[in-house]
């Protein structure tokens, strides 16, 4: 018996993601992980981490 998740695929397209939610994404991230604010949360949260980030659009 196998336990391995189904396979899942769509066409998308990148865009650059939409910056005005990123006080809240910031929020939501020191909420998730602050315990760990030296190693992985501050990397999270610089403006080069915010730069690449992207929307991923389904295609029509």
């Amino acid at each position: 018996m196998s336990s391995a998740p189904p396979v899942w695929s769509a066409t998308v397209t990148f865009a650059p993601a939409d910056t005005t939610p990123a006080v809240a994404v910031d929020q939501a991230y020191r909420a998730k992980y602050g315990r760990y604010a030296g190693s992985y949360l501050e990397p999270m949260l610089t403006d080069q981490a915010a730069a690449a980030t992207l929307r991923l659009a389904p295609q029509d």
